[in-house]
């Protein structure tokens, strides 16, 4: 999601740049950065879901093998690997 912030500070420089009298093919640089900018940010926020879920469901599992082998038998928790 920090490479976003990269991509919309580009685009911010060149739009001051064009604004001091800088040359117009330059608003072709500031709409790739936005365009970008929103790209990264929005598809680090999806990753970062997915690796929230697959934590918890790896938690969840770390939990119910805890709470199946705690219920064994004693003289199953001898060959309980």
């Amino acid at each position: 999601m920090l490479v976003g912030v990269a991509y919309f500070g580009v685009a911010y420089g060149c739009s001051v740049f064009i604004d001091n009298g800088g040359t117009e093919w330059l608003h072709l640089f500031v709409l790739i950065g936005i365009c970008e900018g929103f790209r990264f940010l929005f598809h680090g926020f999806g990753i970062y879901l997915r690796l929230r879920a697959a934590r918890r469901k790896e938690r969840r599992a770390v939990r119910d093998e805890a709470h199946r082998v705690s219920e064994a038998e004693p003289a199953d928790r001898i060959y309980a690997t």
